[in-house]
Formats: C-alpha cells, structure tokens, sequence
C-alpha cells in the first residue's frame, strides 16, 4: 500500500511538472489524497513521509522527477527486505514455541499484495510454511471491507498452505 503510493507520487510528480505553474504545491493535493485513502495503513503513511522527506531535500540542480523515482524504488526495496527479516525472525518464534506443526490465527491483509512482495504477518506464515510449522492458518474475515476473505486466504491458498476462513465473531 505504501509503496503504491509512493509510485502514485512519482506519477502526480511527472504530471504536475507537465502541467507547469508551482507544481510542488499542486503535489500537496496528491499527498492528502493518498494519506486519507487508508488512513490505517502504517506502511502508507512512512511510505508517504519518506517521499515527502525527499521533496523537501530537493536542491535546485537535481531532477525531481527522477530524485522521486528512485526514492520509490529504495522504499519498494527496503519493505521487500524488512518482510524478509521479519518472516526469519517470525519463523523462529515459532519454532522455539512448540517446534512442530500448529494452527495460526492472522487478521486482515498483511500479505505480499499489501507490501513489497512477500508480506509481514503472512510473510512470517509462509516461512513457517515452508519450515513444516504450519499446521492450518484461520484467516479472519476482517469486517466490513472482508479484505481478510478477499486477499490472505487467498494468497496463502495459492501458496499451498491450509487455509480456513473464519467469521470474525468465532475467532474465539
């Protein structure tokens, strides 16, 4: 989701630029835009103040256009790298705790449709996955947009990996 928008900026980047005038303040209305577009997305908002970190550090000589791309694409990698790290250190909580194959509870979408590429909670899923550790993972519905329905359970179904669907009542 963060790195989305931090590619949408370097799209309104290219068309303010193109429309002339102060573009840099045009670009404003692109932030609030995106910032209020999933307001619970923690990724969005780094993602977002990373980039406007990086507009604001602009100096007269560089090319904003490109200066802002490349910073998209440090923050794609850096969340890429920081869902590896996070899958290692998940996994091995989960093998400390019983060391054998058991059930997983996860809500919401945290997959690798939401980051860069392989995911924070399901990304620790999928590594315990591939290490035997999982036995069936419960994915809750997440109510009232069902994105839990929508994109985890399928994603982890795609994966291989066991998967139920559950109504976010009977969680318990």
């Amino acid at each position: 989701i963060g790195i989305s928008a931090a590619y949408a900026l370097v799209l309104a980047v290219k068309a303010r630029m193109a429309d002339g005038g102060d573009w840099h303040a045009a670009l404003e209305a692109d932030f609030q835009l995106l910032s209020e577009s999933r307001p619970t997305a923690v990724n969005l908002c780094w993602a977002l103040n990373c980039m406007r970190a990086r507009l604001q550090r602009l100096r007269p000589q560089d090319d904003p256009l490109r200066v802002m791309e490349l910073e998209a694409l440090a923050i794609h990698e850096s969340d890429r790298e920081a869902n590896l790290t996070m899958a290692q250190l998940g996994c091995a909580v989960i093998r400390q705790h019983q060391g054998n194959a058991q059930p997983i509870l996860t809500h919401c979408n945290a997959g690798a449709l939401a980051t860069g590429g392989f995911g924070t909670a399901l990304g620790v899923i999928r590594a315990a996955n591939l290490d035997g550790l999982v036995e069936q993972v419960y994915v809750d519905e997440t109510r009232p947009w069902l994105q839990g329905a929508r994109l985890p359970a399928w994603e982890l179904a795609n994966d291989g990996v066991p998967v139920t669907l559950n109504v976010d009542s009977a969680a318990a």
